[in-house]
């Protein structure tokens, strides 16, 4: 299979600056705050958010340093989510290492995410001027409400299929949607241009979440805990999936099981409903309007990376 590294290739020297632009943010913190941060960074997620505000804007006009400002900017906003999401899930273990919440506890990690959400938008205020910023600021504030609508839905096996893909929509596709039109902005792209990347990204971000959605409720990534969304009465669509498949007793069964924590009787009914299958048939289905989204764009490395990129998602672990 294709590995990130070569789909990244075209942007591979304005990724690297991406990098330093984290780096200097993070050294400018107190000493301790610094060198947590640093060792969240140098757990080395895929990057995927820089990755695709980048090729977008290649995608659509040439690259500057703006834009890896934007990209830097999109990846600490992302790590702080991820840092306040390992809380509230009661997370101990991600990419293969333990948690910061896990290792210096909660308030540690809470106020690490802050930090980092801070920096983002230090870096960000050098677009006052041209729509960047405004665009952030919903971006974010969208993640949050999506963050308190999943918590105050949790347990709720009402949940439907609609309800979590508006979620889903606020809190992951949001962040890579506003990524890809922002790339495509700061290219001087046109408004159609900057809307099929939008889309790109919309598409790309929901297809993303039905994905890790699947691996929570599987073995197939060893880097991250599992069925941390059952024991934590997250309804995503593997069990929303699986629910609407079953009726009578077994439906109620499930939700019961759901409800109580019963992880081995929960897996053993998302299994037996065909859910995690159909889940992501869902999300290749997503990833093919993805690629035609873009499909109108002049044909490019940059282009062809962002297609290959979801191909990846789909086969990858």
């Amino acid at each position: 299979m294709e590995t990130l590294s070569e789909i990244a290739r075209p942007v591979e020297n304005e990724l690297r600056m991406v990098d330093e632009i984290i780096l200097s943010c993070l050294s400018s913190a107190e000493e301790r705050l610094g060198e947590l941060a640093r060792c969240v960074f140098e757990s080395k997620g895929k990057r995927i958010r820089p990755l695709v505000s980048l090729l977008s804007g290649a995608a659509s006009g040439s690259l500057g340093e703006a834009h890896c400002h934007l990209a830097a900017a999109s990846e600490l906003i992302h790590m702080a989510t991820v840092l306040h999401d390992d809380v509230l899930d009661e997370a101990g273990v991600r990419r293969g290492r333990a948690t910061v919440s896990a290792s210096w506890g909660n308030q540690v990690a809470v106020i690490l995410g802050d930090h980092l959400l801070s920096q983002a938008f230090v870096i960000l205020c050098r677009f006052r001027d041209n729509g960047v910023l405004p665009q952030m600021i919903r971006m974010t504030r969208e993640v949050c409400e999506a963050e308190i609508y999943q918590l105050r839905r949790r347990y709720d096996v009402a949940m439907t299929e609609d309800e979590y893909r508006g979620a889903v929509a606020m809190k992951t596709a949001s962040l890579f949607s506003t990524c890809c039109r922002l790339g495509a902005l700061l290219s001087g792209a046109s408004g159609p241009a900057q809307e099929a990347l939008s889309r790109f990204g919309g598409y790309f971000g929901t297809a993303y979440q039905i994905l890790d959605d699947c691996l929570d409720v599987s073995n197939e990534d060893k880097e991250k805990e599992h069925l941390k969304d059952i024991e934590g009465g997250r309804v995503a669509l593997p069990l929303i999936k699986a629910l609407a498949a079953l009726s009578g007793e077994e439906r109620e069964g499930l939700a019961r099981a759901f409800r109580e924590g019963d992880v081995k009787r929960c897996l053993s009914a998302i299994a037996a409903a065909g859910a995690i299958a159909e889940c992501r048939r869902d999300a290749g289905r997503l990833l093919d309007q993805a690629g035609d989204a873009i499909a109108q764009l002049p044909d490019s490395p940059y282009r062809d990376a962002l297609i290959r990129l979801t191909r990846f998602i789909l086969a990858a672990p």
